[in-house]
């Protein structure tokens, strides 16, 4: 819209060799200006076309006044091919910029899905801050360590990725210049319940938000099922069910229809749907509530329905 008016301005001002250089670079700069563009030419150039038809340029006098149809190229309104024209009223350079634009988002995507720009990120602070922070912080922590987390960090020093299903080894977060969790070690076996203790600003919530991907670690690796959490991070992901601090529900809704909605999202064939939530519901005693507004939960209510979604969709 800013563009198109932008144009218009400049085309009264300083005429239409400019507003044409001026709209080919908001055509580069713009897609959405771009294929806008483009549509406004095709009808313009259709519009212009089928007017000219109805003028006889073989009589001199219409020859004369009708440049806009009977004129030379740089002169008349229209073009016969469009796409193969870059002229004004051609879209050949239009459709170039489109098809570059598509390359360029397209690598854009690729790299955020292959989390490129945070190994690179990765990378670039663990030369930044490896060389001398860490290790000077390194070198300070292990004088007073416990002696069960030297034993933990043993341990997970000699695991290999796939001895247990979650394996935490030299995990590390920097915000700046501050250090909020500092080459954390622990694993979690099959069948074990684990807790992550610690006072505030200890880094748990940080740690947490590595492990499911809502926050890139700055050094370290950390594994789920065998799968590293940065480089296999589709498969990681497919074995973690996480319940948030702050639930992600929709008030409006009953824990029946909650469940349903889970199940749908989770790919659940629909005529098995009310057996299996219904069953769930009644594994965790939850029948009374089922058709209550989520709004209307205690917090240990809502929990529980997110842990039951969690626990009895794994499999699928």
């Amino acid at each position: 819209m800013i563009g198109a008016v932008a144009v218009s301005i400049v085309e009264k001002a300083s005429g239409r060799d400019t507003a044409n250089t001026l709209s080919i670079i908001w055509s580069l700069l713009f897609p959405t200006y771009n294929l806008s563009l483009c549509f406004s030419k095709a009808y313009t150039n259709e519009h212009m076309y089928e007017t000219c038809k109805i003028v006889d340029c073989s009589i001199g006098e219409i020859r004369k006044t009708a440049k806009e149809c009977c004129g030379t190229i740089d002169e008349i309104l229209y073009v016969d091919n469009m796409l193969t024209s870059t002229g004004k009223m051609g879209m050949a350079l239009m459709v170039a910029f489109l098809f570059l634009h598509s390359i360029i988002f397209w690598l854009a995507i690729a790299a955020y899905e292959t989390n490129f720009i945070g190994t690179i990120k990765r990378w670039l602070n663990k030369n930044a801050k490896g060389d001398n922070k860490i290790v000077d912080v390194g070198n300070s922590q292990t004088c007073n360590e416990d002696t069960d987390v030297m034993m933990e960090k043993e341990k997970i020093r000699e695991m290999k990725n796939g001895d247990a299903l979650v394996i935490v080894r030299n995990l590390e977060k920097w915000f700046g210049d501050v250090n909020a969790v500092k080459k954390i070690n622990f694993h979690v076996a099959k069948g074990e319940c684990f807790g992550l203790l610690g006072v505030n600003g200890a880094g748990k919530t940080t740690t947490f938000q590595m492990l499911t991907g809502e926050s890139k670690s700055c050094a370290g690796d950390a594994y789920i099922h065998g799968f590293n959490i940065q480089t296999q991070w589709r498969k990681a992901y497919d074995h973690i069910g996480y319940c948030p601090q702050f639930d992600a529900l929709i008030g409006e809704m009953t824990g029946q229809e909650t469940l349903q909605m889970f199940a749908r999202l989770r790919g659940v064939r629909e005529c098995d749907i009310t057996q299996i939530t219904d069953s769930m519901i009644h594994t965790v005693a939850l029948d009374k509530y089922k058709n209550n507004l989520i709004k209307t939960y205690r917090l240990a209510l809502s929990k529980t329905f997110y842990i039951t979604d969690l626990l009895s969709f794994s499999h699928l």
